[in-house]
């Protein structure tokens, strides 16, 4: 598909094809971790003539059928036949650490407020749609959407004061700063319809996805059959639920939430002349200096022309002003996630070691990757170093077990091999494993059982009153066996506090993780004594349940 295809990809194709007798080597960070990104390598053998496949379409077609283990079957088979070498650059020198970005009161009362009118939303929209007669007709799967998005940027929201503490004291420490995010937030200014010029304050993306949402999913008018406009006939409004969505649009107005995390960071690291943004936002809100230093009105301004090509200049500017040190600070987003060069290389004017911040954590395992490849990479002066902020809330916790899952299967699709990922540890945060789905089938269990086996302090019936209403042994198995593969799982509606306590339901089970990763070690020929095993579960706070799964051990 030429339209979705990156210019890149059109060229090599186009090169490919012009010199029919050239030998071709494929170059890629992220190897056949998708299908549809191995297009351009038609020299591979893998469809055309003598080959199972007619064409790459018919090649397409047949691996997504079969999902992401044929990939690594593939991966693997063309590993052994010689025509995929894999390399990695070493992290050897390269630090990592995941920072936790407490939650202040502030922010507590921020979020559970949020989910408060989130849980007000949900019961209203049941009621209008009761009351209008409209049914489903997918506005529960817009709701559910919306949710998502609006908790994942209110997480972020909640870490930027973490943020700007990093690179604060990295910059005095004399180091650089990357930071990294995925989205911008700039559809709120698009959808609000912002022009250039002055503005009251800085555009909040949650509050506008949220007004967004009300205006057009809530109902207010009788559904009436098809002939009904052609009659002239006019569409009823149903008072109750025009005055219910008033008064939710009345409190997402005055409720407290973070303006655009991306302009907010540029605002407090100094401003444009500080920071080099290299997004693919075309215009941003910013705040202006007056004559004597003094911080000035608010404005939102355009950064490159609409529908040109100023917007690839000027990310490259802005590149070159950080390589060269004028700005130490760089914020990249998704679409500057490829092909740029922000290390400290030995070329550079700018050599200061660079602290790489992640901020947001992507969807996809192959942009993580590539997020990380800005700043480390060949002739380098030094590696940088690596810190993942994660906020508090268990929610986000639980998305960061979804991205390592997945990092371990891009080792397997990149270099053929599981256990070659990338660096980035998260194993610590990975509750998808064999004993955090044991863990979680326990918390199913106490669910329903009503099981005294609790944290202290843990009542299901108030943890569970707007999470599970309705929850039976049936729903647990078929959950504990649904597939892992879905779309990770964002922050959701529920307050700071329920998540802490579902967390800790989840974990009381896990501290004996260590003596049963133990045991299995006797795949690689080691034995562990009963002693050994007693003694690993004492150091993991556990030693009451130990003794009793000592002996079916």
């Amino acid at each position: 598909n030429e339209a979705q295809s990156t210019k890149v990809a059109s060229a090599v194709i186009k090169l490919q094809s012009m010199l029919p007798n050239a030998r071709v080597l494929y170059c890629s960070a992220t190897g056949v971790s998708e299908v549809g990104n191995m297009a351009y390598m038609a020299r591979m053998g893998l469809w055309g003539p003598a080959s199972p496949f007619q064409d790459f379409a018919a090649f397409l077609d047949s691996m997504r059928k079969r999902g992401v283990s044929f990939m690594e079957l593939l991966a693997m088979e063309m590993k052994a036949t010689g025509r995929y070498v894999a390399r990695g650059l070493s992290f050897k020198q390269a630090e990592f650490l995941q920072v936790e970005a407490p939650l202040v009161h502030a922010h507590v009362m921020q979020y559970d407020a949020a989910v408060g009118l989130w849980q007000q939303l949900k019961a209203q929209l049941e009621l209008a749609l009761q009351l209008s007669g409209s049914g489903d007709k997918g506005i529960w799967k817009n709701f559910w959407a919306a949710q998502q998005r609006f908790f994942r940027l209110l997480c972020i929201g909640l870490k930027l004061d973490t943020v700007v503490a990093e690179a604060t004291a990295a910059l005095a420490g004399g180091m650089c700063v990357v930071i990294g995010l995925q989205s911008t937030g700039e559809a709120a200014a698009d959808a609000m319809g912002v022009e250039p010029g002055p503005l009251p304050g800085f555009v909040s993306p949650c509050k506008e996805l949220l007004v967004r949402f009300i205006q057009q999913h809530f109902p207010i008018h009788h559904v009436q059959s098809p002939e009904a406009p052609s009659a002239g006939l006019s569409l009823d409004a149903i008072p109750a639920c025009q005055q219910m969505k008033q008064q939710l649009l009345t409190q997402v107005t005055s409720l407290d939430l973070p303006p655009n995390f991306l302009d907010q960071l540029i605002d407090e690291l100094g401003g444009p002349t500080v920071v080099a943004e290299m997004t693919g936002r075309k215009g941003r809100v910013i705040r202006e200096k007056r004559s004597n230093g003094a911080a000035g009105r608010v404005v939102y301004e355009l950064r490159a022309k609409p529908d040109s090509s100023e917007m690839d200049s000027l990310n490259v500017s802005e590149r070159e002003a950080f390589l060269a040190g004028s700005k130490r600070v760089a914020l990249i987003s998704d679409a500057a996630s490829t092909g740029i060069s922000l290390h400290a290389a030995a070329t550079a004017v700018n050599k200061a070691r660079r602290l790489h911040l992640t901020i947001e954590l992507p969807w996809s395992a192959d942009k993580a990757i590539q997020q990380l490849g800005r700043s480390h990479r060949t002739n380098q002066v030094s590696a940088p170093l690596y810190k993942l902020i994660v906020s508090a809330a268990g929610g986000e916790r639980r998305f960061a077990a979804a991205v390592a899952r997945r990092l371990q299967s891009l080792g397997a699709l990149t270099r053929g091999d599981r256990r070659a990922a990338a660096g980035l540890d998260l194993s610590e945060s990975n509750f998808d494993s064999p004993w955090g789905r044991k863990s979680l089938r326990k918390m199913y269990d106490h669910i329903v059982t009503e099981s005294p086996q609790l944290p202290s302090g843990v009542a299901v019936s108030a943890l569970f009153k707007d999470l599970l209403p309705t929850f039976t042994p049936a729903q647990a198995a078929a959950a504990e066996t649904d597939s892992s593969d879905a779309s990770p799982t964002a922050p959701a509606a529920v307050s700071t506090e329920q998540q802490e306590l579902i967390m800790q339901l989840l974990q009381q089970n896990l501290p004996a993780l260590s003596a049963l990763q133990q045991l299995a070690a006797a795949d690689a020929g080691k034995a562990v004594s009963a002693d050994a095993y007693r003694n690993s579960l004492d150091k993991s706070g556990n030693s009451a349940s130990a003794a009793a799964a000592a002996p079916t051990a």
